[in-house]
């Protein structure tokens, strides 16, 4: 991330929180993680604020986690 968008654009901190988050709230699970770093992908491409702010960046990934954990068991309930 940091190399396609730069150092201004992808924080240290924030990798460490989105690592973080996979580890404790998505217990490891690759897929959540995929999903997490497309989004923040996405923040960083756009020059999002929240993508180099610590305290807007945690919380808006952990929302954006639920929303996965929400798609996922409606995925599931179809099948």
């Amino acid at each position: 991330l940091v190399s396609k968008y730069g150092k201004s654009n992808v924080q240290a901190y924030c990798v460490r929180e989105m690592i973080n988050i996979g580890f404790c709230k998505a217990f490891k699970d690759y897929k959540a993680m995929n999903y997490l770093f497309k989004e923040y992908a996405i923040l960083a491409k756009a020059e999002h604020p929240a993508a180099t702010s610590i305290t807007r960046f945690k919380p808006l990934m952990e929302a954006t986690l639920n929303e996965f954990n929400r798609l996922e068991n409606e995925d599931n309930k179809r099948r």
